[in-house]
């Protein structure tokens, strides 16, 4: 019972206290107040989510109304998507969440994945389309056994630690919970990282991941090769602790064997669910930690999702951030507060550092090669922690500029079109003599 308590007491903050209104017209968005990141944090160290509160109650009327308005604005916006009245209804009932919020989210995901929704003679069965292959990728390991020390038999191919097609990556950022993202066709992948160092029984080590693929939850690995050949960017996620993490890697731990879910219109976040597909199972595992990834900002404010957690929606979370795996001195930051410009910067570094932003705006130029910034701040940040500053506005610069120094080079962190409706930016990155 307290567990339903403290998900009601999570639920009623993000959508009496922040949400200030909601519609179906052009304005489809949640508007809420500033530096909504407190919302992934209302958890505890000693209580974890163990039960789900009950959807709200709507007969079939509300619903049917609610699907015609849905259908017909996605008709009227010239898209061919389409989903059935069972599976808006089926979808709607696994939501803990309000109808009119439902069908705004609900409509947003058939717009933007037109090309998954799109077929009217597929109906419910939308499993085809995430498992286009029945053979798992080669680097999913042929075992489900947790091994203390995985069999080398086990791996389909050698691993890639020094270099790949001419592409060298930084892993010691990594952390477990750590999300990784497959940037691919046709809708991505995604998995957790579930141990940085696990040994093979020749004494190597490899970074383990647990993931949702054709034959089920099986142990992967990542490496150079897979993160070129797969385009892998890599997440991490606002306000996690490190028992948190231990929650989440143990949730997927736990699903280790389990099919691949076709079910896309009912999210099951527990962990008695009997099936999973990849980005489902690393919505749950984080909200075992009642850590909800299921929100990003579109139009300007927040959305939930509407019937299926697409692993793109993780790089588009508003408490997700990513970082550079070609150098780990390179800083991270998150855009909190649009309104003022407020970020996070993020000490993802190996060790505590002193860090340096540039308190306004600047030009990319300037950011790249740090010169003609004027209004240089500096502070200091330990490890895995962060700070929160604030960038004003500076004419017609467009661009944030943070950096750090080590080994006497000035690793350079600076993003320009900030986008005020999704509060994610185009990061680039540069290193200089300091």
């Amino acid at each position: 019972m307290l567990h339903i308590l403290k998900l009601a007491v999570t639920t009623f903050l993000l959508l009496t206290l922040n949400v200030t209104s909601v519609s179906l017209n052009n304005e489809k968005s949640f508007n809420v107040e500033a530096d909504t990141l407190s919302l992934a944090n209302n958890k505890n160290s000693s209580e974890k989510l163990g039960a789900v509160a009950d959807p709200y109650t709507y007969d079939d009327r509300e619903i049917s109304d609610a699907y015609v308005s849905v259908m017909k604005s996605v008709e009227e916006a010239g898209s061919s998507a389409y989903i059935t009245f069972d599976f808006f209804k089926q979808s709607l009932q696994s939501r803990s969440v309000d109808i009119e919020s439902f069908s705004i989210a609900m409509e947003q995901e058939l717009l933007e994945n037109e090309a998954f929704y799109n077929n009217k003679t597929r109906g419910n069965d939308l499993c085809g389309l995430l498992t286009s292959s029945s053979e798992d990728a080669d680097y999913i390991i042929n075992s489900t056994e947790s091994y203390v020390q995985t069999p080398v038999s086990c791996f389909k191919r050698d691993l890639y630690y020094n270099g790949y097609n001419g592409k060298t990556f930084d892993y010691r950022s990594l952390q477990p919970g750590d999300i990784i993202y497959e940037n691919v066709a046709p809708f991505g992948h995604s998995a957790i990282i579930s141990n940085v160092e696990y040994y093979r029984d020749d004494g190597t080590t490899y970074i383990q991941t647990i993931e949702s693929v054709a034959s089920g939850v099986k142990f992967g690995f990542l490496d150079d090769k897979r993160m070129v050949d797969y385009n892998v960017e890599i997440f991490k996620v606002a306000d996690i602790a490190s028992y948190d993490r231990t929650f989440i890697v143990d949730f997927c731990l736990g699903q280790i064997g389990k099919p691949y879910s076709c079910e896309f219109n009912n999210v099951d976040w527990s962990s008695s669910n009997p099936d999973w597909y990849c980005s489902e199972l690393v919505y749950a595992a984080y909200y075992s930690a009642m850590i909800d990834l299921g929100w990003r900002y579109v139009d300007g404010g927040l959305m939930t999702f509407g019937s299926i957690f697409f692993p793109e929606y993780i790089k588009n979370a508003y408490n997700t951030y990513q970082i550079n795996m070609e150098s780990a001195y390179f800083p991270s930051f998150l855009l909190v507060n649009e309104s003022n410009w407020t970020i996070r910067i993020y000490n993802t570094t190996p060790m505590n550092n002193t860090f340096y932003y540039n308190s306004k705006m600047c030009f990319g130029n300037d950011a790249e090669k740090w010169v003609n910034l004027n209004d240089v701040k500096s502070l200091y940040i330990y490890k895995t922690q962060y700070e929160k500053v604030r960038i004003t506005t500076n004419w017609f610069a467009t661009d944030i500029a943070i950096s750090t120094i080590v080994d006497n080079k000035r690793y350079i962190t600076f993003a320009n079109n900030l986008n005020t409706k999704t509060y994610k930016t185009n990061l680039k990155y540069s290193i200089v003599g300091a």
